[in-house]
């Protein structure tokens, strides 16, 4: 039997590069809370109700985008090097994970829970490049360190203040079903959808002080 090079290849590969190197593997939409302490500050937030809340240091509404943004990319982060198993204090302290430079606790749904640190930064392997950040994290209660690409950064360092929603009114307007509109010199009037086939939503309509008619569906979106 023949078999090409590109099989052998695969049958002889070591075991450690067959480990899983995304050990971060969030699940954003299954994320219930998240707390953080980096430089920039700490801060803890909730989902409630579909919407993310900041609990700490203030009670407010967060930004889902940015939240959205920090839970991919800790996603993305790769693994570079393994470290090891059960590393001595000595080797976790010149790692920089004893006093790390940024720590997460999240929450995921079923009961789940991660505290990961993040220590100080490190070096390519020799014979290897990466243009990403490379720096030192574990899981909390598991044996293994790493030295982990991070190809955002930026997005893992958020004050608290950056995290609140900016909008008036963060929804999807592809959801609404009703609006009521009031202002002055204008009738009240109301935009109203039911439910058309397949779980869609039906085309929307304006209800007022005149027969119900049909609305122009782009400006209702705008």
């Amino acid at each position: 039997t023949i078999v090409s090079p590109e099989f052998c290849e695969a049958m002889l590969q070591p075991p450690e590069d067959l480990r899983e190197v995304r050990i971060l593997a969030v699940e954003k939409g299954r994320a219930t809370r998240v707390s953080a302490r980096t430089e920039e500050g700490a801060w803890e937030a909730e989902r409630r109700d579909g919407e993310w809340r900041l609990t700490s240091p203030r009670a407010l509404l967060a930004s889902e985008t940015k939240l959205d943004a920090l839970l991919a990319a800790l996603a993305e982060i790769r693994v570079h090097e393994f470290l090891g198993e059960d590393l001595p204090p000595a080797r976790i302290a010149e790692c920089g994970l004893d006093n790390p430079d940024m720590r997460f606790d999240l929450s995921f749904e079923g009961g789940a829970a991660w505290a990961v640190r993040f220590g100080g930064t490190g070096a390519p392997r020799p014979g290897t490049y990466t243009r990403h950040e490379l720096r030192f994290f574990l899981r909390e209660g598991e044996p293994s360190a790493y030295l982990g690409e991070i190809p955002r950064p930026h997005a893992l360092r958020l004050a608290p203040e950056a995290l609140r929603e900016e909008r008036l009114a963060p929804f999807s307007p592809y959801e609404a079903t009703f609006l009521s509109i009031r202002r002055d010199g204008v009738a009240p009037f109301t935009l109203r959808r039911e439910g058309g086939t397949g779980g869609t939503l039906g085309p929307w309509r304006i209800e007022g002080e005149f027969p119900v008619r049909e609305a122009d569906e782009t400006a209702v979106r705008d």
